[in-house]
């Protein structure tokens, strides 16, 4: 196995004994940065080809010929994604790829991260501009669109004595028999 950073060759033993040993005890900061950030963006590049892939399966129902009814079905049984999630790829790759179906990232998103790419899925175009590589997760969550809770509608309370809406031969609250157990012993 090839280190590319330390440009030596190791037999699957040794790759754990160096990863383990002196490759641990004399990582810096800014390597183990530098390293997480490059897998990260492999990760991005990643998404927007499973979600090509995954777009092509659908699109061709290639899930039927291995004897699925539905890519849903298909990608929650081979590769354990759920529905939600095999649709996020699809709209990273709509979003993110070059062309809008393609396996390839867009270059300006080659340093982004599958979480910031992902954030961005429901931004606009003019809000997906304003983001960098920089640009955090929490701060893109912030620039989106705040969801309106809805308005409480407040409670109703029922007087039993108010018949003055009430038209005529209409059943009222006390009206009716409630089924307890001591009511049942009383029939």
């Amino acid at each position: 196995l090839y280190d590319a950073v330390t440009g030596r060759t190791y037999s699957p033993e040794q790759w754990v004994e160096h990863y383990q040993g002196d490759y641990l005890k004399t990582m810096t900061i800014e390597t183990a940065g530098r390293i997480i950030k490059s897998d990260m963006t492999n990760v991005a590049r990643s998404c927007v080809s499973v979600g090509f892939h995954l777009k092509a399966i659908r699109d061709r129902e290639l899930f039927r010929d291995a004897g699925y009814d539905t890519l849903w079905d298909y990608a929650a049984d081979q590769f354990g994604i759920s529905k939600s999630s095999a649709s996020r790829y699809m709209e990273i790759n709509d979003r993110f790829s070059i062309g809008g179906n393609t396996p390839m990232l867009q270059k300006e998103y080659k340093d982004f991260s599958k979480s910031q790419l992902q954030e961005m899925i429901s931004l606009s175009p003019e809000q997906a501009r304003k983001v960098t590589a920089k640009t955090t997760v929490k701060q893109i969550r912030e620039m989106k669109p705040k969801k309106e809770k809805p308005n409480e509608v407040p409670a109703v309370v029922i007087d039993p004595e108010d018949t003055s809406d009430q038209c005529s031969g209409q059943v009222q609250v006390g009206d009716c028999l409630l089924y307890t157990s001591d009511a049942a012993d009383e029939l």
